[in-house]
């Protein structure tokens, strides 16, 4: 009688242990059906009324980007980018790509990814774009087909943005370029962030094309994307 409830109590523990490996490979199997390379994830790198803002080469010039359309390759996680870029009074219209390397679970409800990979952007008579971004996204409900949109709550962090080099195809030079939606990457940032949690732009890079945002922040010079619906685009 002994042996047979030992036998059961092994049987019942295999069992379960079989049942947690079968939990597990169903889990994996959801994530990447769900989250992998068949979503896609165009809608959460575009804004319709807004463009990314950032800053530019070793004075931090006030530096805007942005993305006029957003595609997909066909069951891949390259993204096809048109756009156009602004600084210091001058747009310039480019063309290029993003390559979403990675997708994690950030958070479960609702559904939110941080997405990262690289980028390469080639403008129209001028210079190159390149480097790697780290972004969040979400949708709305767990199901496929919803839309991707980017978190904009979780982009106030330090650690979202794009970040990378402008190179000049003339003498190869290289000037710094961070930008992102509500912020930049500031640990790249050197001395423009003063305050390193809500950032706030150092006064000696005002003239730097930064004046408005110490208007409208009493001369505080909060960072924040106060330029959505300014459609220098059109």
């Amino acid at each position: 009688m002994l042996k047979k409830i030992i036998f059961i109590l092994i049987l019942f523990s295999s069992s379960e242990v079989l049942g947690q490996e079968s939990l597990s490979s169903a889990i994996r199997q959801w994530f990447n059906e769900d989250i992998g390379s068949d979503i896609n994830l165009a809608s959460g790198f575009y804004y319709e009324d807004c463009s990314y803002l950032g800053i530019f080469g070793k004075n931090n010039y006030k530096f805007n980007m942005r993305f006029d359309s957003v595609s997909r390759k066909s069951f891949t996680q390259i993204y096809y980018i048109e756009g156009r870029s602004l600084l210091r009074g001058k747009v310039m219209s480019f063309q290029g790509e993003i390559e979403v390397e990675h997708i994690e679970l950030y958070f479960i409800e609702p559904l939110s990814l941080v997405v990262s990979g690289s980028y390469r952007f080639v403008e129209k008579g001028g210079g190159v774009f390149e480097g790697v971004f780290r972004k969040y996204m979400s949708n709305k409900n767990r199901g496929n087909g919803d839309l991707i949109f980017g978190n904009i709550d979780a982009e106030i962090g330090h650690k979202e943005g794009f970040a990378g080099n402008w190179i000049d195809p003339k003498t190869a030079k290289e000037y710094k370029c961070l930008f992102g939606f509500n912020s930049y990457p500031q640990d790249l940032a050197d001395d423009f962030d003063l305050n390193g949690g809500v950032p706030s732009i150092n006064p000696d890079y005002k003239k730097h094309g930064w004046d408005e945002f110490f208007e409208k922040n009493d001369g505080r010079g909060f960072y924040g994307n106060t330029e959505c619906n300014y459609e220098w685009w059109k």
